[in-house]
């Protein structure tokens, strides 16, 4: 199945565009509106030839009276999933395509989000160590500390930055880390202290 879905879709790439007709479905209900698209007819099948799609039933233009409501409530924020994270540090341009996976398999190992039916759900340990990270380190690690080490790696790669010039500022920084570091006695102490 898989090996067909990759097969599919690859030679989808090869093809040459679809051209479909789309409806346009505007619902209004007290005040509120949404709106829909959705395709009625191929005019060229290109694409869809490997890659099928569904082809909904054409509404004839007009108003049409609502006879059945189903009201839900809906989070305004859904939790990730593990494409969703990655799909972040992909926009915000944390991480590289290669560290994508362990950084995620690291979150799970550490216990600090857990997966419950593929959706990522925070813990309190996660919450301790983000706040007491926060608290002590919050300019290090920033998305924008990250993003920053991250482009001067490349430069150094690049050959437009001086490797040395980079860890003297990184030793730096790591520097006073351990100078703002709070003195536990135990990790008990750390945890009654959160």
């Amino acid at each position: 199945m898989l090996y067909d879905l990759i097969f599919r879709r690859f030679i989808a790439s090869q093809c040459k565009a679809a051209k479909v007709i789309k409806q346009k479905i505007v619902a209004k209900l007290n005040g509120y509106t949404t709106e829909l698209e959705e395709i009625v007819e191929i005019v060229e099948e290109g694409f869809f030839k490997f890659l099928p799609v569904k082809v909904h039933e054409r509404l004839k233009s007009g108003i049409y009276t609502i006879t059945e409501i189903n009201l839900r409530e809906i989070p305004k924020a859904k939790p990730f999933t593990q494409g969703d994270v990655i799909a972040l540090m992909k926009k915000k341009a944390i991480g590289r395509p290669s560290t994508y996976a362990k950084i995620i398999q690291t979150l799970l190992d550490r216990t600090y989000v857990k997966e419950v039916k593929n959706l990522l759900f925070s813990t309190k340990r996660g919450f301790v160590v983000f706040n007491f990270l926060n608290s002590y380190y919050g300019d290090y690690v920033s998305e924008e500390f990250t993003r920053k080490l991250e482009a001067d790696m490349d430069a150094i790669e690049q050959g437009n930055l001086n490797y040395e010039d980079v860890l003297k500022q990184v030793y730096y920084d790591v520097k006073k880390f351990v100078l703002r570091m709070p003195r536990f006695k135990s990790y008990k102490s750390f945890k009654s202290y959160y």
